[in-house]
């Protein structure tokens, strides 16, 4: 039995990854329940295991009661004798900073659900990865009873109406310096944070660049602008969820309360933080000029004539203000691009090298191996065993 709900993006994308592991079972069918707030399921006392996103005591008390095997797939919290499969929150909040602070924002924000479990790991992983690089994360500190009923709605489902606490938001990002890079909990919390600064006059990305998560395609291309936003890989945690589900029906007397976290899948970016707080602006135009252009095989040259400016002063303002030159800037963001790939796709490394814009094959490594000190094979295998890497200054 699976508990979830299908009219959100990422609830249709858990249910694709359960039903994608049970269709390589012989002996699996599955019946699906939408209302995840439902707290009566006496009528299903014969299924042989759940995969559920419980979202109160109240249901899990009920799923208990079933005495099968459960997993949550909503991790809010962790309940005796249920299993957990969900996203690493903390290092989904990482993401987004790291994101931000390669675009060397030095001003940072977080806008959640306080007091609710997911959102308050993905800030506190937000925040604490740029208090590493010096820098301070301020925070919406609205909480309570009334924010976790607000966080229900919007897990439940795809509310985008914006919440009563709309007038205290406003008054917070009215407050928030600028430029702010601004990471939200979710997507639906995102697209609330965009419709408030359109109508606060609140320019975006120039004024506050916005993130989310989820990457529900509808809800971010008809954001405005655009939505980045992190994809958790739902389809990945069903799969892992149901494996997990296999596993404890496989061994009835083994342990019952696993959990399992999973890395996000990948870091979309749109036009929400299409933006580089430098100056002078001519300089943040080059930067995002290299960002849509790297793959196309650009040089320094090229950059140089789309400024309209002399090499020189171009270069000056890139040592000057950026610390790096226009070529090394170019490799950094196609190295990142195919570190990226590598951890996240398992293209050939020839096809990473032409989709990051390099030369060829030989050239992808010589760089990466230079970059990061491992060959772009010996990268993946790393990142695949969880050891963390990070890229060499150039």
């Amino acid at each position: 039995m699976v508990v979830a709900e299908k009219s959100r993006a990422y609830g249709r994308a858990l249910c694709e990854g359960i039903a994608s592991f049970a269709q390589e079972q012989e002996d699996w069918t599955l019946q699906l329940i939408d209302d995840i707030a439902r707290k009566d399921f006496h009528g299903f006392r014969g299924c042989s295991g759940v995969i559920a996103r419980i979202i109160d005591d109240e249901a899990v008390a009920a799923l208990q009661a079933l005495k099968v095997p459960v997993v949550d797939i909503l991790a809010l919290g962790r309940y005796a004798g249920i299993a957990a499969v969900g996203n690493d929150q903390l290092l989904v909040g990482a993401w987004a900073a790291d994101h931000f602070l390669e675009r060397r924002f030095t001003r940072f924000a977080f806008c959640g659900y306080g007091g609710v479990a997911f959102s308050d790991a993905r800030g506190e992983g937000f925040a604490k990865r740029v208090q590493e690089k010096g820098f301070e994360c301020l925070r919406f500190k609205a909480s309570g009873e009334r924010m976790r009923e607000l966080a229900k709605r919007g897990i439940s489902q795809e509310h985008l109406a914006l919440d009563p606490d709309r007038v205290q938001l406003g008054n917070w990002l009215k407050r928030l310096p600028k430029p702010v890079a601004l990471f939200c909990c979710h997507d639906a919390r995102a697209y609330q944070v965009l419709t408030l600064c359109k109508r606060l006059g609140i320019h975006v990305p120039a004024q506050a660049a916005v993130m989310g998560v989820d990457d529900d395609r509808i809800l971010c291309g008809f954001a405005s602008p655009m939505l980045s936003s992190i994809d958790p890989d739902a389809f990945g945690i069903g799969r892992a969820a149901a494996k997990t589900l296999s596993d404890m029906m496989a061994h009835p007397n083994g342990k019952r309360d696993a959990c399992v976290l999973l890395p996000p899948k990948e870091l979309i970016p749109r036009a929400s933080t299409q933006i580089y707080p430098v100056e002078p602006p001519w300089l943040s135009d080059a930067l995002i000029y290299i960002g849509k252009n790297f793959a196309k095989g650009i040089n320094a040259e090229d950059v140089f004539q789309h400024t309209g400016r002399s090499h020189t002063s171009v270069g000056k303002a890139f040592r000057d203000v950026l610390k790096t030159t226009v070529h090394k800037e170019i490799l950094r963001v196609r190295v990142e691009t195919a570190a990226r790939l590598l951890r996240t796709t398992g293209l050939a490394a020839a096809v990473i090298a032409d989709m990051a814009g390099f030369s060829s094959p030989q050239q992808f490594s010589c760089t990466f191996r230079k970059a990061c000190r491992l060959t772009p094979d010996a990268y993946r295998k790393r990142k695949q065993a969880g050891v963390p890497l990070k890229l060499q200054k150039s």
